[in-house]
């Protein structure tokens, strides 16, 4: 019988996406039309931040049905790959939104996760390290990298722009440094200048896979895990209900008694750990470690973050909205690669989603 079901799913893959896909959004906007209930008028309704954050992501869906192709946006991989794809920005939003909820800001993750994929590549093919030493590793990497931003940010009163944007340069010169500004691949270099080649790691060829017939990635278990803990520290721990107090009003978080400090400092540090994360998730799927990798990616975590209605200026937003964002911007650099958008194009469509968002922040104000 499930044999049949998934030939039947793969024969009718546009009509069972659609139906899956309108049905949970018809679902997700009753759900947020019962949050909003004492709402009323439908610019009451839509500023809800969930209610914006699906509409998006229905729009998005919609472009790619119709501007897409002919049967590219019904073939199930489009759509595997689209979540795929999506899924090393969804780890680095992530640890953004836990940053922003608490008002501040990390530029420096895209450069942390350049240093962890050259580090970890390094680790894995190079020296030949198992995976129960690299991966610790690399997860006090970029944890540390967080960690040293957050306490230069709260701990010495430095602006996250600025302490961020520090860490954003040294953390991408460190990445250089140690690769020789060369991407660490599975072609060794001998001491005579000849190359040999080595195989892919099993921990790479592990996180590339996929399983359920190849209908999920690894990478996109690593990012629900990692997203379900995240919100799980966030909505149902204390230091979750400090962190949106800080992000709310500081001050009079400081005189309620809230570490403010400490807090800070420990979103960064669980930021710092995410985009490691991603660095480890990249590196597997390249098959190496590229110290330019992860350029720019901190914008498009930030414009997923406010695509999901968590505002920038701190105290409100969630994970779930996140999520949101997530599938929003997988699914427009899907559509994009489809229709082959130079990447320049993508670059400038993605700082005026992060305007547009930004303004129907505003206008809810």
């Amino acid at each position: 019988m499930l044999g049949l079901a998934v030939n039947f799913f793969h024969c009718h893959a546009l009509t069972a996406i659609k139906v899956v896909f309108y049905v949970g959004a018809i679902i997700g906007l009753a759900i947020a039309a019962r949050a909003g209930r004492e709402a009323r008028g439908v610019a009451s309704w839509l500023n809800l931040p969930v209610c914006r954050a699906i509409l998006a992501l229905v729009l998005v869906f919609l472009l790619g049905v119709v501007f897409s192709a002919e049967g590219a946006f019904g073939i199930i991989g489009t759509h595997r790959d689209a979540l795929r794809q999506a899924s090393v920005f969804g780890l680095l939003a992530c640890g953004m939104t836990l940053v922003i909820i608490g008002g501040g800001i990390d530029l420096g993750v895209g450069s942390v996760l350049a240093l962890v994929s050259v580090t970890f590549s390094l680790m894995s093919i190079h020296w030949g390290w198992q995976p129960w030493v690299s991966v610790p590793v690399c997860l006090l990497l970029g944890a540390m990298c967080g960690g040293l931003a957050g306490t230069i940010t709260a701990g010495f009163r430095i602006q996250p722009f600025v302490a961020t944007l520090a860490m954003m340069v040294f953390a991408r010169g460190l990445a250089k440094t140690i690769s020789g500004g060369t991407k660490v691949s599975t072609a060794v270099k001998n001491p005579d200048g000849t190359f040999r080649y080595v195989d892919v790691p099993a921990v790479f060829r592990f996180i590339d896979s996929r399983i359920l017939d190849g209908n999920l990635s690894v990478v996109t278990v690593i990012f629900i895990v990692c997203a379900v803990l995240t919100w799980i520290l966030l909505a149902r721990h204390r230091w979750g209900t400090h962190l949106y107090a800080i992000g709310g009003n500081e001050e009079a978080a400081r005189l309620s008694g809230v570490p403010v400090t400490s807090t800070k400092i420990l979103s960064y540090v669980a930021s710092g750990l995410l985009a490691g994360v991603a660095g480890m998730c990249q590196a597997a799927q390249e098959q190496q470690g590229d110290p330019e990798t992860g350029t720019g990616y901190e914008l498009t975590a930030i414009a997923i973050v406010v695509i999901g209605g968590t505002t920038l200026t701190g105290g409100r937003g969630g994970i779930g909205l996140t999520l949101l964002g997530t599938l929003t911007i997988g699914y427009l650099e899907k559509i994009l690669s489809i229709n082959a958008v130079p990447e320049a194009s993508r670059l400038m469509l993605t700082g005026v989603i992060i305007v547009a968002a930004v303004l129907a922040q505003r206008r809810k104000r």
